[in-house]
């Protein structure tokens, strides 16, 4: 809630380590899944956003398929030592999104999230199975039903950020 509260309840869309927030944009409402309470408003996305992330993201992109596998580890490692840390707000955020008990949230969602994020650092370490030389294929699109858990949003980023995309 604090977070939320920083940010003034209006998000806009994290693109390149910026919020960009443009005038005169629509808004669509978040939620509480339990109780309908409103917790922010994001601004409704455009082309433009869209082409801006792409953009952010081929850049990022050439440089993290540039390292290897063992590096690409570490930073899954540490991506799942901060969520593990920040295990309360992270389950909170779930649970209000999600409509979820707070237990179900930190429990099996973040617990099995976190487990698959190391099983795919140790995938980056020794690369896939039967894949021989693997070259990444660029910016992936991941597209999910909202909302949705933490797990499964790890379950798709995980395995193309140990592959370097």
């Amino acid at each position: 809630q604090a977070w939320l509260e920083t940010h003034g309840r209006a998000l806009g869309h994290f693109v390149a380590g910026t919020w960009l927030k443009p005038p005169g944009r629509g808004t669509l409402e978040c939620r509480e899944a339990a109780t309908g309470r409103l917790l922010a408003t994001v601004l409704r996305g455009e082309e433009a956003d869209l082409a801006a992330a792409v953009e952010a993201a081929a850049v990022a992109a050439a440089k993290w398929g540039r390292l290897g596998g063992p590096q690409r580890a570490q930073h899954l490692q540490r991506l799942a030592t901060a969520l593990e840390q920040g295990a309360a707000g992270v389950g909170a955020v779930a649970a209000l999104s999600g409509g979820r008990p707070l237990a179900q949230a930190l429990g099996a969602d973040l617990e099995l999230g976190l487990r698959l994020l190391r099983v795919m650092a140790g995938w980056a370490q020794l690369g896939p199975p039967g894949l021989g030389s693997w070259a990444p294929l660029g910016v992936v699109a991941i597209v999910l039903s909202g909302p949705c858990s933490l797990t499964a949003l790890l379950w798709k980023l995980g395995p193309l950020l140990a592959m370097g995309e």
